[in-house]
């Protein structure tokens, strides 16, 4: 047996750059369509389950922020995490700053998209300007099946 033999393969880069409608339908396959590149070149289901989290926020965030524009999304995978970004068009729409995108409440029935986000992510930022909102997220993705991807998880 070659000593490589025990060496799991190293998941691929992955780079998925497509536009999405502005449709909850469309939201969920291509958060499925972007998994589905990941897992092909070798990234553990479990270590992506935070990045389909991610996207599904992200990108649900922006549909329903009233666009009619599509939403770019940018993902780029390597060396153990993920950078997603999302641009939203938004033209002439008055988008409040970061920090009153929170619940105003507890009990508040929306607003903590952006908050899950950041408990998944190394980095989240957000930058408005020239009629559009981009929001940048690092996640880390960690093998789920290894015991040093469980500690890696948050919970």
């Amino acid at each position: 047996m070659d000593e490589d033999d025990d060496v799991a393969p190293t998941p691929g880069d992955v780079t998925f750059v497509v536009e999405v409608e502005p449709d909850l339908a469309e939201v969920v396959e291509v958060r499925r369509r972007a998994i589905g590149e990941m897992e092909a070149v070798g990234h553990p289901t479990p270590g992506l389950q935070d990045l389909a989290v991610v996207l599904s926020e992200l990108l649900t965030n922006a549909v329903e922020s009233g666009t009619t524009m599509p939403i770019g999304l940018d993902l780029r995978a390597a060396a153990g995490r993920a950078q997603v970004v999302v641009t939203n068009a938004v033209g002439e729409a008055d988008v409040p700053p970061r920090r009153e995108w929170s619940p105003d409440t507890l009990l508040a029935a929306r607003g903590r998209g952006l908050s899950v986000v950041e408990a998944m992510s190394q980095d989240v930022f957000v930058e408005h300007g020239d009629g559009e909102v981009v929001v940048r997220a690092l996640v880390p993705l960690s093998d789920m099946s290894s015991p040093a991807g469980r500690r890696q998880r948050r919970v």
